[in-house]
């Protein structure tokens, strides 16, 4: 997915043990995954799960501000 453009991989070094572990961010609106992921009953128990978590943490905000 990284060569897709869709998240952005970073690889990180880090802790005591100097732990060597991956960290992956949406490269993409996440708007836009959970639309694909509800299109797709496969992963429609996904899509929720996100969604909700999503809800939760005020992460799927309209962009446009109301004034």
């Amino acid at each position: 997915m990284n060569m897709l453009g869709l998240i952005n991989l970073y690889e990180r070094n880090e802790g005591l043990s100097a732990g060597r572990y991956h960290e992956y961010e949406l490269d993409v609106p996440l708007k836009s995954v959970l639309e694909v992921l509800l299109e797709t009953t496969r992963f429609e128990e996904l899509a929720n799960i996100i969604q909700s978590t999503a809800d939760d943490n005020n992460l799927l905000q309209s962009d446009i501000s109301d004034y």
